[in-house]
C-alpha cells in the first residue's frame, strides 16, 4: 500500500501567517479610520455649500427670497441645532417660519452621522431676491472622533466659500 502525502499547512504556518495579517491590520486601521472620518466632513461641507448655492440660485432665479435652516428630522420642518440637516424653503407666506402647507420646500438634506453643524447665533439663513444677505457668517463642520473642522464662510454679496 502506497503511502499518500497529506496536503495542508502546519500549525506554525498558519500561525506565522495570522500574525503577519494581525500586524497589518493593526497598522492599517487607523488610516481607515481616518479617511472615513475625512469622508464624512467633505461630504457635510459639499452638502452645505451645494444646498446653500442652489437656494441663492431659487432666490435670484424665482425673484423670491430663500431661507436655509437647521432640519428638525422628527418633524420635517425647521429646528435648532444645524446638525441633522438642512432645509431649504421659500417662505410663501412671509411669517418667517416654516409650514409645509403654506411654504414651498426646495431641498431637504440630511448630514452624515457624527457630524456636527455650527453657525454661531443664527436658527436661520435668508437670501434675498438678488441673491445677497445680511445673514452674514462661518460655518463650522467637525465630525466626532476627529480634530479636523472646516469653515464655510457667507458673505454679504450672497457668496460662499471655504474658509
Amino acid at each position: 500500500m502506497a503511502r499518500q502525502q497529506q496536503k495542508g499547512f502546519t500549525l506554525m504556518e498558519l500561525m506565522v501567517t495570522l500574525s503577519v495579517l494581525l500586524i497589518l491590520m493593526t497598522v492599517g486601521m487607523p488610516s481607515l479610520s481616518n479617511y472615513l472620518h475625512s469622508q464624512r466632513l467633505n461630504t457635510a461641507t459639499q452638502l452645505l455649500k451645494d444646498s446653500y448655492n442652489q437656494a441663492r440660485f431659487e432666490a435670484v432665479t424665482r425673484k423670491k427670497a430663500v431661507t436655509l435652516c437647521p432640519l428638525d428630522a422628527s418633524t420635517g420642518g425647521c429646528g435648532n441645532s444645524w446638525g441633522a440637516g438642512i432645509l431649504v424653503y421659500i417662505d410663501e407666506n412671509g411669517d418667517g417660519a416654516f409650514v409645509a402647507a403654506d411654504d414651498l420646500r426646495l431641498r431637504q438634506a440630511d448630514f452624515p452621522d457624527g457630524v456636527a453643524v455650527a453657525i454661531p447665533s443664527r436658527t436661520q439663513v435668508r437670501i434675498s431676491a438678488a441673491g445677497t444677505t445680511t445673514d452674514t457668517g462661518t460655518f463650522t463642520i467637525s465630525v466626532s472622533g476627529s480634530t479636523n473642522q472646516k469653515s464655510l464662510v457667507i458673505s454679504s454679496a450672497g457668496r460662499i466659500r471655504l474658509g
